[in-house]
């Protein structure tokens, strides 16, 4: 999760749970995952994972701030947080917890 930009590594709480796995935490977006083999599971979005790739394929071009998920079926969801979307394609974010993100 550190690796997509979406939000800082030092924000992300990730704890060990032995038997159970890994499980991040991004409390400023009210988001929780888990991992119990290669796959980053959404615990918000039942059925979604965190896709591997990370492209938006044609749209939203040069758009650096989102999170890609997506499930067996192959649907997607893009997780984008609110905030002031810079000419860089990154998003100016509030630095508030809890921040409203639009999907």
């Amino acid at each position: 999760l550190g690796d997509t930009g979406f939000e800082k590594p030092s924000l992300i709480l990730v704890t060990v749970d032995h038997g159970r796995g890994i499980k991040y935490a991004l409390p400023r977006y009210g988001l929780s995952f888990s991992q119990t083999d290669d796959a980053i599971r959404s615990e918000d979005f039942k059925g979604y994972a965190v896709t591997p790739n990370q492209l938006l394929s044609g749209t939203l071009p040069g758009f650096k701030t989102f999170l890609l998920l997506s499930n067996s079926m192959g649907e997607q969801i893009v997780i984008v947080p609110c905030g002031e979307v810079l000419q860089s394609g990154e998003i100016k974010k509030q630095d508030r917890w809890n921040e409203n993100i639009a999907i």
